[in-house]
Formats: C-alpha cells, sequence, structure tokens
C-alpha cells in the first residue's frame, strides 16, 4: 500500500468531499490526528461529524478525498480491513449483542485479534488465545464484575463502557468514540471519562461529544465543523476561545 509524507499522524484526513445527491455533507475536508493524542471533533447537528466517521470506518464512500491510516491509504478498504490495520469504532447507538454476556460480547472482537474468527468449527469459549484477551480486558477495564451478565441486564452507563472494552479487544492503534457519554447520567459520564482517560497513551482517540464539558476534558486537540467545513484546528485551550467557534457551536458573536 501506498505511504505518504503524513506518515507521522496516526489519522488524516485530506481534501475530503462527500456529496449525497444535492446535498454536500463534507466539502474539502483536511484533518491531521498525531499519533497519540486525544482529539475531539465539535460542531452543531448536521455540522458532518457523524459523515466522517462513517468514511473514516469505511461505512461510506468519499465523493473524493483520501483517508490515511499511520501513512497508509485505506480510503478503499472495506470496513472489516480496516479494523486489520488498527481501527476500531464505537456507535452512538449501541451495537451490542443483547442476549451475550459481558464476556462473550468481547470474545467475539477478542477472536479477530487472535486470528481464528473464520475457524467456525471451533466454539469461541475453548479458543484460549481470544478468552485470555477478553479476560484481560475485562480485569484492565475494571469490567470482571460485568463478566457473566447479559447485556439484556446492564444499566446504560455499563453497556457504554462495554461497547468501548469490545473495541479494545482488537487491539486497535486508533480509536473512534461516536457521543460515547449520549444519555448518560452524571455518574456514569464520570465513569466513561475516567475509562477513556485511563487508556494507554500510546492509543490515538478521536471522539465525536456534545458534552463540551467532557470533550474539553478529555481532548489535547480540536477539530470544529459547520455546514461540512472544517471551520478551526489546533490545541483544546485555543479552540475554547476562537471567535469563530463561539459564533457557530455555542451561538456567541
Amino acid at each position: 500500500m501506498a505511504q505518504t509524507a503524513n506518515s507521522k499522524y496516526a489519522l488524516s484526513i485530506e481534501n475530503l468531499t462527500v456529496q449525497f445527491g444535492g446535498l454536500l455533507a463534507l466539502q474539502n475536508v483536511d484533518i491531521a490526528v498525531p499519533t497519540g493524542s486525544r482529539y475531539g471533533i465539535l460542531g452543531p447537528n448536521g455540522a458532518g461529524k457523524t459523515t466522517l466517521f462513517n468514511v473514516i470506518s469505511g461505512f461510506v464512500k468519499p465523493t473524493k478525498g483520501q483517508v490515511y491510516l499511520h501513512g497508509v491509504d485505506i480510503s478503499k478498504h472495506p470496513p472489516h480491513e480496516r479494523v486489520k490495520y488498527g481501527l476500531a469504532r464505537t456507535f452512538q447507538i449501541t451495537t451490542l449483542f443483547p442476549e451475550l454476556s459481558v464476556l462473550e460480547n468481547i470474545l467475539m472482537a477478542a477472536l479477530v485479534q487472535s486470528g481464528t474468527s473464520r475457524v467456525f468449527w471451533k466454539p469461541a469459549h475453548k479458543d484460549k488465545v481470544a478468552v485470555s484477551i477478553a479476560e484481560t480486558q475485562l480485569h484492565d477495564l475494571a469490567l470482571m464484575h460485568l463478566a457473566d451478565k447479559t447485556v439484556n441486564e446492564l444499566a446504560y452507563g455499563e453497556q457504554r463502557l462495554l461497547e468501548i472494552a469490545v473495541a479494545l479487544a482488537s487491539n486497535p492503534r486508533v480509536l473512534l468514540l461516536d457521543e460515547p457519554t449520549a444519555g448518560l447520567s452524571t455518574a456514569e459520564i464520570k465513569a466513561v471519562v475516567q475509562l477513556v482517560n485511563s487508556l494507554p497513551k500510546d492509543l490515538t482517540i478521536v471522539m465525536i461529544e456534545h458534552d463540551l464539558d467532557v470533550i474539553f476534558d478529555i481532548s489535547e486537540y480540536l477539530s470544529v465543523l459547520h455546514g461540512g467545513q472544517a471551520i478551526a484546528h489546533g490545541p483544546a485551550s485555543e479552540i475554547r476561545h476562537d471567535e469563530r467557534v463561539k459564533e457557530v457551536y455555542l451561538g456567541e458573536s
């Protein structure tokens, strides 16, 4: 695969445009995410944030532009191949298996890392490598006490934590978090923030989040989208005081 000069970045978006019929969802967006950083994507509803994540993860094809993961052009690869290159994602709406246990949900992702996800005749719980990965993930994220509960038994906040655990079980280098605190109580939000802040520093995290306190607490850098365009990039401390951001995102002038 082609390497580019932007390989110093964990994730690079170059000249990204997405058009749905007459709707221009994204227009010439450029974003460069440093390796190991915590990077936030801000913007009002309809700004193009979810479309951006869908392009990065391979669920939407761009009209033009490229997506690079550690300098490798993954623009034409389907979602499952992007996982193999180290990309993982959570979704705004939970995508867990409700009838399976917490351990089994993580085990499904761990099978990808162990390399046995396509061995259909081998029961998942007998894959010692995958089980070890899943149990380690539960232990590291302090979720072992939930291991045998089904997703249906979990509180919504616990489901959001589980989603992050499932994403991490594939051993990603870049993790996309799509509204990880949406719909959570104050205590649940605190638990998610603590979890994200505890993740390894060499893991690059890119996050969409509406809660300004959360995104400024976690993010080192931010990009702000408005009307499908990136109107501001920079350290979180600078974006907080950017007049354009106050005008279009906070409604201030």
